[in-house]
């Protein structure tokens, strides 16, 4: 069996990869921990907002408005938390995924990034059915 030729730039026992790709190998990055950081405490400030202001509601209210502006669905307070456990669903399957898809380089930023835009508006969502 004839020895197969290695590709340049790669020695003997080594697999060579393709110019421009690097693989993101090991620990996540600096940024993807601040990014994943910043996004895991939003939704704790969810979270606790909608802790702290639960006594304070009433048994039932509105949870829902069309884009008429008027109300067409009401609830219970406690289905209030809803909205962080979306977060935090949101949150853990960007982090997953982050990490299955190491390999590529902007990626998983995407979707950290994508997971702290979802924090961001469901605090305000929160804030706006708790005003």
């Amino acid at each position: 069996m004839d020895p197969q030729p290695t590709p340049t730039g790669a020695s003997e026992g080594t697999l060579a990869r393709p110019i421009g790709i690097r693989a993101i190998e090991g620990r996540p990055t600096k940024g993807l921990l601040a990014l994943g950081g910043l996004a895991l405490l939003v939704d704790g400030a969810a979270w606790l907002y909608v802790a702290l202001r639960l006594p304070s509601l009433a048994a039932v209210l509105p949870i829902h408005y069309s884009a008429a502006g008027q109300v067409d669905r009401i609830g219970f307070r406690d289905q209030l938390f809803i909205l962080p456990v979306i977060g935090l669903l949101t949150l853990i399957a960007n982090v997953v995924l982050s990490a299955l898809l190491r390999r590529d380089r902007q990626l998983p930023y995407v979707l950290m990034g994508v997971a702290l835009l979802v924090q961001l508006l469901i605090v305000g969502a929160v804030v706006q059915l708790i005003h």
